[in-house]
């Protein structure tokens, strides 16, 4: 299920949770590293990191 959000009230959203999450107050930055690092855990399981260069 898709639920379009306007861009405004995400703008809103944004400045009034100074970029954090509003549900967990968790820094948008540190969610955005979180996702990559489980991301990079499946590259090195199907064997796709470290690059062999």
């Amino acid at each position: 299920m898709s639920v379009y959000i306007p861009v405004e009230l995400k703008k809103e959203i944004r400045n009034y949770f100074a970029d954090c999450c509003a549900y967990c107050r968790t820094a948008e930055a540190l969610i955005v590293s979180l996702q990559l690092n489980r991301v990079r855990k499946m590259w090195v399981i199907m064997g796709e990191h470290p690059p062999n260069i």
